[in-house]
C-alpha cells in the first residue's frame, strides 16, 4: 500500500528516471557489443566521456525546464517570463555545445580522409603498375603471368606469344 501511495504522484518521475537511465546507459552496451562482436576493438572508458558530457548537459537542460521553467507557464501562466527562459536555456545550452564542441574528433576526421585519400592514391598506382606491359629488350609484350590463355592450357594463345616475343 505504501508503494502504491509512493508511486501515486510520482508516476511522471519514474518514467523520467527511466528514460534517463537508458540514455546514460546505451552507450555503454553498445561498446559493450562492439567489444564483444569485434576481437579486435578494446572497450576503452575515455570513449564514453564525450557523449556522456553532452548528455549530462542535455539532463541539466531537462531539469532547469521541467523545475523551473515548466511550473511558470503551467502553474503561474507566465508566458513572457517562460518563453524568455526558454530562450535564455537555449541559447546557454547552444553556446555551451558550440565551445566545448570535441575538436579532435575533427582532426580524426580529417586525418581519415587524408589517410583514404593515400590509400586510394597507392592502389591507382598498383593498378597502374599492373597495367602496363612488361618491357624486354625494348619490345613489348603482355604480362604472362596475367595471361588467362597460358594458364588454361589454350595452345593457340601460346602460340600467339611465342609468335609477339619473335
Amino acid at each position: 500500500m505504501k508503494i502504491k501511495k509512493l508511486l501515486h504522484g510520482q508516476g511522471e518521475y519514474l518514467i523520467y528516471l527511466t528514460i534517463w537511465f537508458v540514455i546514460f546507459v546505451a552507450p555503454v552496451v553498445s561498446l559493450y557489443i562492439r567489444a564483444a562482436e569485434d576481437s579486435r576493438f578494446v572497450f576503452e572508458w575515455h570513449l564514453l566521456f564525450p557523449i556522456w558530457k553532452v548528455d549530462l548537459l542535455l539532463f541539466a537542460a531537462f531539469l532547469i525546464h521541467n523545475f523551473l521553467l515548466a511550473p511558470l507557464l503551467i502553474k503561474h501562466n507566465m508566458r513572457k517570463t517562460y518563453t524568455l527562459g526558454v530562450v535564455v536555456l537555449l541559447a546557454t545550452f547552444v553556446t555551451v555545445q558550440y565551445q566545448t564542441r570535441p575538436m579532435r574528433h575533427m582532426h580524426h576526421r580529417e586525418r581519415f580522409r587524408t589517410e583514404m585519400r593515400d590509400a586510394d592514391n597507392r592502389d591507382a598506382k598498383k593498378r597502374a603498375h599492373k597495367a602496363r606491359p612488361a618491357t624486354h629488350g625494348g619490345t613489348s609484350r603482355p604480362d604472362e603471368r596475367h595471361n588467362g590463355y597460358l594458364s588454361s592450357g589454350n595452345e593457340l594463345g601460346r602460340e600467339a606469344l611465342l609468335q609477339m616475343d619473335r
